[in-house]
């Protein structure tokens, strides 16, 4: 099928139509969590899309939980497709209701995460919090196109912390937190604007975490959610002209 020559589609990105393709190959081939999926070479013949393209959907799949990327081996179903929830492909703006209830929202839920992370984690999840924290150190100097790698790198920190609980009910809670709401925390990152202090609380949520800390843990993540929810909502009062998509 090529996705380039389908008019329905027009209004949508080539990345999210290929969400909705991989998600009915998924279904069609009956895969259950740990099967493999095909090659991204063989899922872009298939398609008629670059391969760019589909390993930006395939980033986009992970972020929402469904697929495990282990590079070196290939992409893996994590979690069945009837337990995904998607981002509205057509929503156009970003209100200031939602951002302000996002933060709320996350501000009451991943405290608990963070506190539950150091007590559960093991050390795989500790490595790949890690390489996550090295990753985002590479998209602090604001350059074209960092802004949205640190977020994504960002928001893949926070679910490694919620998946770490061992908790399914609290990693689907903040999976569909941050997959619903992908617009509002990007901008929460620009009206934030504090990439680097951003990341040092990170490093230090990290190390409560590692140190197995949980009363820390918790606190840190507290404090970290209370600043950005503060910062954001003085920037917004500020100037009501940044109640928009960035």
């Amino acid at each position: 099928m090529d996705l380039e020559a389908e008019p329905k589609f027009a209004h949508r990105s080539l990345p999210d139509q290929l969400v909705d393709e991989i998600l009915r190959l998924i279904e069609a081939d009956d895969l259950v969590p740990g099967d493999r999926l095909p090659s991204v070479k063989a899922l872009a013949d298939r398609f008629s899309v670059g391969a760019p393209t589909v390993r930006e959907t395939l980033k986009k799949l992970e972020l929402t939980g469904l697929i495990e990327v282990r590079h070196g081996s290939g992409t893996y179903l994590r979690n069945s497709v009837g337990r995904l929830v998607m981002s509205n492909p057509y929503t156009t703006e970003v209100r200031r209701e939602s951002i302000m209830d996002l933060l709320e929202a996350r501000l009451h839920i991943e405290p608990i995460l963070a506190g539950l992370a150091a007590t559960r984690a093991g050390d795989d999840d500790l490595s790949r919090m890690a390489a996550l924290l090295d990753r985002a150190a590479m998209y602090l100097g604001g350059r074209p196109g960092d802004d949205e790698r640190l977020n994504r790198t960002n928001m893949e920190f926070h679910i490694v912390i919620a998946r770490s609980t061992r908790n399914e009910v609290f990693s689907q809670m903040l999976l569909s937190l941050v997959e619903v709401h992908l617009r509002e925390q990007l901008t929460v990152q620009v009206l934030n604007d504090d990439r680097h202090g951003d990341h040092l609380e990170h490093v230090a949520i990290f190390e409560a975490i590692r140190d197995r800390d949980e009363e820390r843990a918790r606190a840190l993540m507290h404090a970290h959610l209370a600043g950005v929810r503060s910062a954001v909502q003085l920037r917004l009062d500020q100037d009501p002209s940044k109640d928009k998509e960035p």
